[in-house]
């Protein structure tokens, strides 16, 4: 993954059902390595989840995705 500007972070997320959960937020190295664990919120998954997605946005909590889509499952 390219780094990314300060300020800025990568933001993994689930679409449930009609719900985009987060999953958790991460940044790459400057090589682009990322190591990143996640805890699952499993309360909040109460459906399949077709589609993960990760978004790039700005630093801070946010409860839905604003910024762009750079990786979506098929």
């Amino acid at each position: 993954m390219p780094p990314l500007a300060p300020g800025q972070i990568y933001r993994l997320w689930a679409r449930v059902g009609e719900t985009d959960v987060l999953c958790g937020d991460f940044g790459a190295g400057p090589d682009g390595q990322v190591l990143a664990q996640f805890l699952v919120p499993v309360e909040s998954y109460t459906a399949p989840i077709p589609k993960p997605f990760l978004t790039v946005e700005t630093s801070g909590a946010s409860a839905t995705p604003s910024g762009p889509t750079v990786i979506q499952s098929a």
